[in-house]
């Protein structure tokens, strides 16, 4: 890139050739700035051309009233396949082997802040929606708030944990809720007129999937305090047969009950 030594000494650089203006900082290039052009390929802005700072761009926003810290529009009009508000992608470049620490593609934490009090309203961590206003038509659409994809490739041989989404949970603390306290809770609150969803979970089990739960009786759910009850045996206990329910499940088009018994009784 040509050099202003002028300019740089004022904290900027303007290349007549390429048409860019940077911002400089003790003599390297931490912005660098283009016109945009009709084709939309020419590049805008580029952040951290030449530092190695760890986080190459902050943005702090203390505002009082009703404003987002970064807002983004994106609006395509091409019929290319792929377009994205964001597109990050974290690559792992480490000269050693990663044995510890954490990697994500996106860290997004709400926080509410010591001495502050939160009285109602919705808090999330991520909020992801999707929204129509124009139509929908085609067979092939696939439509979804929210998806999680595991690509092909590399090297597998051993891992502790590997899913396509994992809820955790290190609260210490049992509040009261008229709702109760969930890992994952459905809900449709829509309008009047309401979409009927066929079901809350489908699962395509036509490739390998072994089993639909896999629930593990650790040390912290035993059948004084978790879901996982105690061994029965037809010799000493039976399932309630006159206080049950059943709850209708769809098997490859075929509608089956499964049985839940309100309790245990001791056989006479």
């Amino acid at each position: 890139m040509a050099r202003n030594t002028a300019a740089m000494k004022r904290g900027w650089n303007y290349d007549p050739i390429n048409s860019r203006l940077c911002v400089m900082v003790d003599g390297l290039e931490c912005l660098r700035l283009a016109p945009p052009s009709t084709s939309g390929e020419t590049l805008v802005a580029q952040f951290g051309v030449t530092t190695s700072c760890p986080t190459q761009v902050k943005i702090h926003n203390r505002n009082a009233s009703t404003a987002s810290a970064l807002e983004i529009r994106h609006r395509w009009v091409t019929r290319t396949p792929a377009h994205n508000a964001i597109d990050a992608i974290n690559y792992c470049r480490s000269a050693t082997s990663m044995s510890s620490g954490y990697a994500y593609g996106a860290s997004m934490q709400q926080w509410v802040d010591s001495g502050y009090t939160v009285a109602g309203g919705y808090l999330a961590g991520s909020y992801s929606q999707l929204t129509v206003q124009g139509t929908m038509n085609g067979s092939g659409i696939v439509a979804c708030a929210m998806e999680g994809f595991i690509s092909n490739g590399g090297t597998w041989t051993s891992v502790n944990i590997l899913a396509n989404l994992w809820l955790d949970t290190h609260l210490d603390r049992t509040p009261t809720s008229a709702s109760g306290v969930h890992f994952i809770y459905c809900s449709n609150n829509g309008s009047a007129s309401k979409c009927t969803y066929d079901s809350v979970i489908r699962v395509n089990a036509e490739k390998a999937v072994k089993y639909l739960w896999s629930i593990y009786n650790g040390e912290w759910d035993t059948p004084a305090n978790g879901m996982v009850g105690a061994v029965v045996s037809k010799t000493n206990k039976a399932v309630s047969t006159d206080n049950y329910r059943t709850i209708k499940i769809d098997l490859d088009g075929t509608a089956y009950y499964l049985l839940a018994s309100a309790a245990w009784t001791v056989a006479s």
